[in-house]
């Protein structure tokens, strides 16, 4: 644990160890590995919100919440419901609760799909991953069925 505690930056975050990685900006990648830790410093070493090293990851994620809920980034300015969800809930297990949680649990009841789940918005217009690049957010197409893997993570 005091290897991984070790690599931490002094904004909360953990850089994310592929250096080829192109899609998303390093910033988008390195959210996604702080979250992947964060739930690995949460979920296998039983640390929360007492812990400094989680107070600053929390920060660091909170930093990207959007003013509607959302976790914004890791798939640039699109929509992210399951790592918004999974952000949220490592949050929640690490002690967070309050207006943040909230209002991101409030932001994902008013994504889901007309049935019931989630998905990823620009997959229900028929998108490829290269739309994660847009500047402009692609909103949902909520008659569209839900996806298991988005929902189930």
């Amino acid at each position: 644990m005091q290897k991984i505690l070790g690599k931490q930056q002094s904004n909360g975050s953990w850089i994310y160890p592929n250096t080829k990685a192109t899609l998303r900006s390093p910033t988008n990648y390195n959210q996604y590995q702080t979250y992947k830790t964060t739930a690995e410093l949460v979920e296998f070493y039983g640390l929360n919100k007492k812990h400094d090293a989680i107070r600053k990851a929390a920060g660091y994620l909170f930093s990207f919440q959007t003013e509607e809920g959302e976790f914004r980034g890791i798939y640039g300015n699109q929509y992210s419901p399951n790592y918004s969800a999974s952000i949220t809930e490592f949050l929640i297990k690490a002690g967070y609760d309050g207006a943040k949680i909230e209002k991101s649990l409030y932001w994902l009841l008013e994504m889901r799909q007309n049935d019931g789940g989630w998905a990823i918005p620009l997959r229900t217009r028929n998108r490829e991953l290269g739309a994660l690049k847009e500047e402009q957010t692609i909103e949902p197409d909520r008659s569209k069925p839900f996806s298991h893997l988005i929902t189930g993570i």
